[in-house]
């Protein structure tokens, strides 16, 4: 009988021991009847898709299920985890979001078991771009009834490279009610290549006319499905005078010219010149203000300085002389001073020998034929601020007083428009001393455009045609503004 209480005893003690045991080493929460007997059936964890691959913000819904020893499906409450949640996160119903492009295992777990799939997050291709613009558009060669032009191509947005339509009108372009070409090669231009320089020819054009040119970037079809970019710079050119030979119909230098000066201003600075003040005269170097090789003379006009000028002498000077020049006004250059006149421009002076600064200083003063005379050449005056045709302003003997006499063009004028290059050729051919065979003349591109004979300058050979000067006289001007000079020649035949 005590050998049975004894052994009841070390039972009791022994449940008790077990209970203890299991109490340190069970889960804060035990787990439940259909739980136990869940990882007692359970082999593996699948999640369904195995793969799949989204959009960065983009979602999937993945899900998971078990499947037994003896290959039943079974439902299982999963626990979600990322293993890279800087590319896709999930939620706890399973929802995959993704952040960033790479790849991702998404895991869920379930009575002890794994089980994963792979997610893949592509980067949102970004949304077209408007066509880039054309901002270098240039004008290669001109002829009498064409012009080239010269641009570089651009992306259309999409990363190919975009068509062009380009527009001309005579003088002063808009582009809605600007002329589509249909003559040359300027007419519907594919892309080739983004960055390459393309050249391009509009082809039918009137000769000895005024024209600007403008050009758009765009994707898609014209008149259909067109996406455009902004329009380009705008330039102008001047076809030359019919039956020129595809050249200027003005005089050129011949083989037996002398070449007094040639200045293309491709120089480091402007060292031959003679200028004052400083800071009104520099070069340029932007393609579209320079008419042929790589620089031209800027000059600059602001309303609180008023004077300046640029000028070289060639003492003691020659009998007959024909200067040329190449010259471009701003894109709405406003020609009007304080006082209600216009601006002094270019200038092809007659000093005496032995003064070269006879020409200068003299406004209001009538030559007396023995000290300067001063044929210039400005836009006419009208009391408006655009810009007119170029005129002679000049100053001789037998002129009324005071102040220079105008000359003006023969109809119809040549324009002078802003944004485009115009050659200026002036000759000024002196008199026989006691004779009045002197002469003033001057074309604008290719075409005679102004002639006056029987002019007598001087009563002495003392008076020569020694000096040319462009001049930048606006006091009082409306804006700050520029012109460009480029490729001047003075000859004498």
């Amino acid at each position: 009988m005590r050998f049975l209480k004894l052994l009841l005893l070390a039972g009791a003690v022994g449940a008790l021991a077990l209970a203890l045991w299991a109490c340190d080493h069970s889960p804060a929460t035990a787990p439940t009847s259909s739980e136990l007997s869940l990882r007692s059936r359970l082999a593996r964890v699948i999640v369904a898709p195995s793969s799949a691959s989204i959009a960065v913000g983009a979602t999937s819904q993945f899900a998971a299920y078990g499947r037994t020893r003896g290959g039943d499906s079974v439902a299982v409450s999963p626990t979600w985890s990322s293993g890279s949640t800087q590319v896709a996160t999930v939620s706890g119903s399973g929802v995959v979001t993704g952040i960033a492009a790479g790849t991702a295992t998404i895991t869920a777990t379930a009575g002890g078991l794994t089980g994963s799939a792979t997610v893949a997050v592509t980067a949102v291709a970004p949304p077209p771009q408007s066509p880039g613009t054309v901002t270098n558009l240039s004008v290669g060669s001109v002829s009498d009834s064409a012009v080239t032009l010269s641009f570089t191509e651009v992306n259309d947005g999409t990363g190919h490279p975009a068509s062009y339509d380009v527009r001309f009108a005579t003088g002063t372009i808009s582009w809605g009610t600007a002329t589509g070409v249909t003559s040359g090669t300027c007419a519907a231009i594919p892309g080739t290549a983004i960055g390459a320089t393309r050249t391009c020819t509009v082809t039918g054009l009137t000769p000895a006319t005024a024209y600007q040119f403008q050009v758009v970037a765009f994707r898609g079809t014209l008149n259909v499905n067109a996406v455009f970019g902004a329009l380009s710079n705008v330039v102008g050119a001047t076809t030359t005078n019919a039956g020129s030979g595809g050249g200027s119909g003005a005089p050129t230098p011949g083989p037996n010219s002398t070449i007094v000066i040639q200045d293309g201003f491709e120089g480091a600075d402007l060292s031959s010149w003679t200028f004052d003040p400083t800071g009104r005269y520099s070069l340029s170097t932007t393609a579209a203000r320079v008419h042929s090789g790589h620089q031209s003379l800027q000059t600059l006009f602001t309303p609180a300085n008023g004077y300046g000028d640029i000028t070289r002498w060639f003492m003691p000077g020659y009998d007959e002389v024909y200067v040329r020049f190449y010259v471009m006004f701003q894109e709405g250059f406003l020609n009007l001073r304080s006082d209600g006149n216009g601006m002094h421009f270019a200038t092809v002076c007659g000093n005496n020998i032995n003064n070269m600064w006879a020409c200068s200083g003299k406004a209001g003063i009538v030559p007396n034929g023995s000290d300067y005379f001063y044929a210039g050449l400005d836009p006419e005056e009208v009391g408006l601020p655009t810009l007119q045709p170029l005129s002679f302003y000049t100053y001789w003997p037998d002129m009324a007083c005071c102040y220079g006499a105008d000359l003006f063009q023969t109809v119809p004028k040549t324009p002078l428009v802003g944004g485009q290059w115009q050659e200026v050729v002036i000759h000024i051919k002196m008199n026989t001393p006691g004779q009045a065979d002197g002469l003033q003349e001057v074309w604008l591109n290719g075409v005679k455009k102004i002639s006056q004979q029987n002019m007598r300058w001087r009563t002495t050979t003392d008076v020569r045609i020694n000096q040319i000067r462009f001049d930048n006289y606006m006091p009082g001007g409306p804006q700050t503004q520029y012109l460009w000079i480029d490729d001047v020649t003075v000859w004498r035949p």
